[in-house]
Parts: structure tokens; C-alpha cells; sequence
């Protein structure tokens, strides 16, 4: 009678584990990363204060990426150039490291668009590199 018994709760205790272990597992990885989250990367203040960026900072922060890729495509297949560049950026935020690189390393991405293009104010016109 006692093994009938055992038996009758084996099976409902089996099922919850296997039910709640998910919710287990998702509450202490949240409670993990909560802990070790990553702060927020600071970003260098553009040196020319009288320039406005070409859009909000915050519209920016999400969506240059889509800004860059649609001013490639107008200069590379339509071209119709622009006055926002890769030069425009940077001569309000000089240094690539603290404004580009901070951002990017801290949301794990490697942008490709500095393989051929430099990101200097000083020059005028992005620079190839050329493979042998």
C-alpha cells in the first residue's frame, strides 16, 4: 500500500519539476544579470557645441546604422551625394575610440565600414585601402 502511495505522487512531483524548472532558469538568470549587468558605455560629448548632430542623439543611439546604410546606397547606386558623411561625423566627434569603438565593443559589434574608410576630420575624402 505504501509503494501505491509513493507512486501516486511520483508522477504530479516528476511533472512539476519538469514544469517549473524553465521559470527556475529564467528567474535566476535574471537575478544574475541584474547583478553583473554592463553599464552604459559614456560617450564623448561632441567638441564643436555650436554643430547639431544631423538627428536627436537619441534617435542616433538606435538608428545610424539604418542612417549610414541608406547614404551608401544613395552615394554608391543613385549617386547622389550628401552632406552627412563618415568626415561630417567626425569632425564633431573626433576620436573614433571614445565615440564609435566605446558603443561597439560594449554591444559586441565589429562595424565593417572601417576595413576601407577612415574616420578622421582631417582628410577630405575617405580612404581605400587597397588589397595586393
Amino acid at each position: 500500500m505504501k509503494q501505491n502511495r509513493a507512486r501516486m505522487w511520483l508522477l504530479p512531483a516528476l511533472a512539476g519539476i519538469v514544469i517549473l524548472t524553465p521559470f527556475a532558469y529564467s528567474a535566476g538568470r535574471y537575478a544574475w544579470a541584474s547583478r553583473f549587468a554592463a553599464q552604459k558605455p559614456f560617450l564623448q560629448v561632441p567638441s564643436a557645441s555650436s554643430q547639431r548632430c544631423v538627428r536627436d542623439p537619441e534617435w542616433m543611439r538606435l538608428n545610424h546604422m539604418d542612417l549610414l546604410e541608406e547614404l551608401r546606397d544613395k552615394t554608391v547606386r543613385e549617386g547622389i551625394r550628401s552632406e552627412v558623411t563618415l568626415r561630417s561625423c567626425s569632425q564633431c566627434h573626433k576620436d573614433k575610440t571614445q565615440f564609435c569603438d566605446k558603443c561597439h565593443q560594449a554591444a559586441n559589434l565589429r562595424p565593417d565600414c572601417f576595413d576601407c574608410h577612415s574616420y578622421s576630420a582631417d582628410r577630405s575624402v575617405a580612404r581605400l585601402e587597397r588589397g595586393p
